[in-house]
């Protein structure tokens, strides 16, 4: 085997593809050209998603379906950034999940805007400091996320696309793990790693944060004291992963959602999302589900929460297979409305390819 040939035909190889992703970047800034003139958005998520669906049927390896769409996502990213710098808001500090997921979802040529809380979150991109938002709404284990959900019901921003991310957890630590006097971990990391932790350090002080990035930034301040966190908050705050993967579940999936306040089109493959609330009556609640059922419309979650107006008031959160323009979505929406003292339309935007 020749590995000179191999090494010379992969540069002819590269440099081509080279001229083809500047060429694509060329064409990119011209249509980014034509949406200024229109004022149309920068940022087309569906569009996006329907790329990857594409390249992704298209893909024969020996490349997965989940490489080809991280380089492909790193590529759009390059080009969306000729058209405009996208400054994207997230629940930090640097090094949080939520960082991680925006990373994927944007590609690293966004500008990551770290804030205080998920309602910071909401707050930044509704008063235009941030062209979007990404907030955690649901895991795997833990279940929903409360203040996302009162997020929603409070804001007037839409949910324009989703993102699963699966969750490693480790432990980050430099020395050895019999020496750990500390364990800074957020909520609900501590909760997804619990058999772990009971099993391999009983014996160490649990301090709860607001979030991985915070226990990992804590962590590395302090002697002895160690955090749960992942590989992009190793690197960050100079951590070392003592012990990879100690989350209680191999299948330990977040769901994200991007908000801002364009809408998406129909993709044939879509979610909508939307909060409804009915009078504390007998039967109420049933007939209003009842209208899903009968347009064969699919529920992929239902969440409630209270209202914060009167006790036994609450919101119900939903998404549905579907998008809002479609002939039974639009339908039921209509049917659904008298059965309501409250009905939102949060957002429709394509569905993610993973699913928990």
């Amino acid at each position: 085997m020749d590995i000179k040939k191999f090494r010379s035909d992969i540069d002819e190889i590269d440099n081509e593809l080279l001229r083809l992703i500047n060429k694509r970047a060329e064409l990119a800034s011209q249509i980014g050209k034509a949406k200024q003139q229109n004022a149309a958005v920068v940022y087309v998520p569906e569009r996006e998603q329907e790329i990857l669906r594409r390249l992704s049927s298209l893909n024969q390896g020996p490349l997965s379906n989940a490489h080809v769409t991280s380089i492909f996502r790193q590529i759009i990213s390059a080009a969306r950034n000729l058209e405009q710098p996208l400054r994207i808001a997230f629940w930090g500090p640097a090094g949080s999940f939520s960082h991680m997921a925006a990373t994927h979802q944007f590609g690293e040529f966004c500008e990551p805007h770290p804030v205080g809380s998920i309602r910071d979150v909401f707050d930044e991109v509704e008063r235009e400091r941030a062209d979007y938002g990404i907030v955690p709404v649901e895991n795997s284990t833990a279940g929903a996320i409360p203040d996302t959900l009162d997020e929603m019901g409070r804001s007037r921003l839409l949910v324009v696309a989703e993102n699963y991310e699966q969750i490693h957890h480790n432990l980050l630590y430099n020395g050895a793990v019999d020496e750990i006097r500390t364990l800074y971990t957020g909520v609900q990391p501590r909760h997804q790693c619990q058999d772990w932790l009971r099993e391999n350090l009983p014996h160490v002080a649990i301090v709860e944060v607001t979030t991985t990035s915070k226990a990992a930034e804590l962590a590395s301040q302090e002697a002895y004291a160690a955090a749960i966190g992942n590989p992009l908050a190793s690197t960050i705050y100079n951590l070392n992963i003592a012990v990879a993967n100690i989350e209680d579940n191999p299948r330990n999936f977040t769901r994200f959602l991007v908000v801002g306040r364009n809408e998406p089109r129909p993709t044939g493959k879509d979610k909508t999302s939307l909060l409804f609330s009915v009078e504390n009556r007998p039967g109420q609640l049933i007939r209003a589900m009842s209208v899903f059922q009968a347009h064969n419309i699919n529920m992929s979650m239902i969440e409630s929460r209270p209202s914060k107006k009167r006790p036994g008031e609450y919101l119900f959160y939903v998404d549905v297979d579907g998008h809002r323009q479609d002939p039974n979505i639009a339908q039921a929406l209509v049917e659904l409305q008298p059965l309501c003292s409250i009905l939102s339309i949060i957002g429709s935007y394509a569905a993610s390819e993973q699913e928990f």
